[in-house]
């Protein structure tokens, strides 16, 4: 084995001047008044966020300031040396909490009728993929998007039901039909209709996706049943998992059947 002794010495040198840079930044920041060191880390920190819009470079400024209000010498040192970790962390928070924000807001809104359910989507005439799902019945084009084999299976089973008039994959990446909620948008995976005239939106997981994201995707989906009226429907299933307002492969059939 060939060892480069040269790109060792490189880089063994390129971290002691990074630490050495490191040091002296700290030395200077704790030779200021306490008010100018939470400042100073606080724009170091702000800096290596970047764009959080709508959240404003003063907000994000003031808000990271109250979280390093408290900090001792070796806390400043330990954020100067791991600020990548620090960066991660308060934007991971604030991510948190904008989210919770706008879900509390969202209801607010539906509450109050401040936020309606409106016609906003016309199915294209045609659809080309470079990698189209197998020829399914009753499918609204001639060939659909691709899909995973739990996903391919579902709407086989679906497709086999008498009242279904057709069934069709929905895009994503905003091609497709997307319920605009409290975060992003949200892509179902089916659009059916039935023969009574019923519209019905199907978002399949997999027994892994359990977690939150779900679950405000299902909040999502079914506040937009409920606006958009009797005849509108949406269901999450899980494949085998029984999960609280949702419903598994095998149980939605009979609820499909009925509509």
């Amino acid at each position: 084995m060939l060892v480069d002794f040269n790109e060792q010495k490189r880089t063994a040198t390129a971290q002691k001047v990074s630490k050495r840079a490191k040091d002296i930044l700290v030395d200077t920041i704790l030779s200021k008044p306490k008010e100018s060191q939470i400042n100073q880390i606080s724009s170091i920190v702000v800096s290596k966020l970047g764009d959080m819009t709508p959240i404003s470079q003063q907000e994000l400024t003031k808000y990271v300031s109250q979280v390093f209000d408290n900090l001792s010498k070796e806390q400043i040192r330990d954020i100067v040396d791991n600020d990548f970790i620090y960066v991660k962390r308060i934007k991971d928070k604030i991510g948190e909490l904008t989210n919770t924000y706008a879900k509390e807001r969202f209801k607010i809104g539906i509450d109050s009728n401040k936020i309606i359910v409106k016609e906003n989507f016309t199915f294209p005439e045609k659809l080309s993929f470079l990698n189209p799902s197998t020829t399914i019945s009753k499918s609204l084009y001639d060939r659909e998007a691709s899909m995973n084999n739990y996903e391919q299976k579902m709407i086989m089973e679906v497709a086999s039901l008498e009242n279904i008039l057709f069934w069709h994959r929905n895009l994503e990446r905003g091609k497709g039909f997307a319920l605009n909620g409290f975060s992003s948008n949200h892509y179902p995976d089916f659009i059916l209709h039935t023969k009574k005239g019923n519209t019905i939106l199907l978002e399949t997981k997999g027994d892994v996706y359990d977690n939150d994201d779900s679950r405000n995707k299902n909040i999502l989906g079914k506040t937009w049943a409920e606006k958009a009226g009797d005849n509108f429907k949406y269901f999450m299933v899980f494949e085998t998992k029984k999960v609280e307002n949702t419903y598994t492969a095998k149980s939605v059939i009979e609820v499909l059947k009925g509509l």
